[in-house]
């Protein structure tokens, strides 16, 4: 994911999907991973198809929330919106009964995820800063993986989206600053491409330059988002 490798970070996951010796926890979690990384890729088909594997070996285990979670954003994605809204509810639900702050907060997160796919940026920014605002204020260094990193990009672009472009930058700042990116280097990497424009925005060429060049260092090449790579280069080479 750091370096834009799609095909090799798939056949990672889809390698650590299949390995016998697995937990059906543990599968579990490679499909969620596996389905994250389909659905940032663009291929929410195949994103779904993991998600409702990994929802099988997840049915009341703790990654149960995780696999309801992305279930609903491919659904979506794959435009079977009367599925999302379901699952959306169940999730809701579940949620409601722990309580549980993580749990909770994901909600929002995926309510804000679907708004966005769904082009209503204001409800997507909304609900993700929300989600945002109710992460602690450091993730765990050595683990479990926290969504920090996760949430701070799909709020950046939500803000993005909804012309919010200081909070965007603050968060795309923080995800680049902080540890919790560890478990989210796709979406670091794609930080810094969308940090440049808002830079650029901003009339601060120095520091678009600066942002441009490390989301070369990382993806030139790759083969993922390569209409960003072309830009970035054009922009490098003004």
């Amino acid at each position: 994911g750091a370096r834009g490798k799609s095909q090799t970070e798939l056949e990672l996951l889809e390698r650590a999907a299949r390995i016998p010796r697995l937990s059906a926890q543990q599968r579990a979690a490679a499909r969620i991973r596996l389905a994250t990384a389909l659905l940032r890729q663009g291929k929410p088909t195949s994103a779904l198809a993991q998600a409702e594997l990994a929802l099988v070996d997840a049915r009341g285990r703790a990654n149960e929330f995780a696999a309801l979670h992305l279930l609903a954003i491919a659904q979506a994605s794959s435009g079977r919106k009367a599925e999302a809204a379901k699952t959306l509810a169940l999730l809701e639900s579940r949620a409601k009964v722990l309580p549980s702050e993580r749990e909770l907060r994901r909600v929002h997160w995926v309510r804000g995820e679907i708004a966005l796919q769904e082009g209503d940026a204001q409800t997507a920014s909304a609900q993700l800063n929300k989600a945002s605002a109710m992460l602690p204020v450091h993730g765990p260094a050595p683990g479990p993986p926290s969504s920090h990193g996760d949430i701070w990009y799909a709020a950046a672009l939500a803000n993005i989206k909804a012309g919010q472009d200081a909070e965007a930058a603050r968060l795309l700042a923080r995800l680049q600053s902080g540890h919790e990116r560890a478990f989210a280097m796709d979406a670091w990497a794609r930080s810094f491409f969308l940090l440049g424009q808002i830079y650029e925005r901003r009339g601060d060429a120095a520091r678009a330059r600066a942002q441009y060049t490390r989301f070369l260092e990382l993806w030139r090449d790759g083969d993922l988002e390569r209409g960003w790579v072309a830009e970035a280069q054009k922009k490098l080479a003004r």
